[in-house]
């Protein structure tokens, strides 16, 4: 809010809106209107009128903007290196992944290709690209990781 109130007075003007919405409901519902009311029906658009102008809302709302686009996960398959026939890999993301062959000579296992650090399995000696792909539910990054196997 562009002003600060006070807990009673925020009451107050709380209380005299009720109360001119009230005379206001019965007026658009047709009930019978003495004379008396007209005046406090005049006294009750006014008091909306002040309860909303001493709580700013008077001025249009401007909703917010929309977020932006979501960005891509981050993800990091980790250092290219020499290894072996089995050995652990270790990459680092901050959504959920998965780990596949991209290219090799030989068959590759993951003993659990979900998790960042995987046992990994090759059948032949050679050069082996895995990639790890993260998946927020909206947006999918990746990132490769070239293993030379002797």
């Amino acid at each position: 809010m562009a002003n600060e109130l006070a807990p009673t007075r925020l009451r107050r003007l709380l209380a005299e809106l009720t109360i001119s919405q009230a005379l206001i409901v019965d007026a658009i519902r047709g009930r019978s209107i003495r004379k008396a009311d007209v005046s406090s029906l005049r006294a009750a658009v006014s008091g909306i009128h002040g309860v909303l102008r001493a709580l700013d809302v008077t001025k249009p709302w401007d909703p917010p903007a929309p977020p932006g686009p979501n960005p891509a996960p981050r993800v990091d398959a980790g250092v290219d290196t020499i290894g072996s026939l089995t050995m652990v890999i270790a990459g680092t993301s901050d959504a959920p992944t998965i780990w596949t062959k991209v290219s090799g000579p030989g068959d590759v296992t993951f003993d659990d290709d979900s998790v960042l650090s995987p046992l990994v399995t090759f059948t032949e000696i050679g050069t082996y690209v895995l990639r790890l792909t993260a998946d927020d539910g909206t947006t999918t990054a990746y990132d490769e990781l070239t293993i030379e196997v002797s």
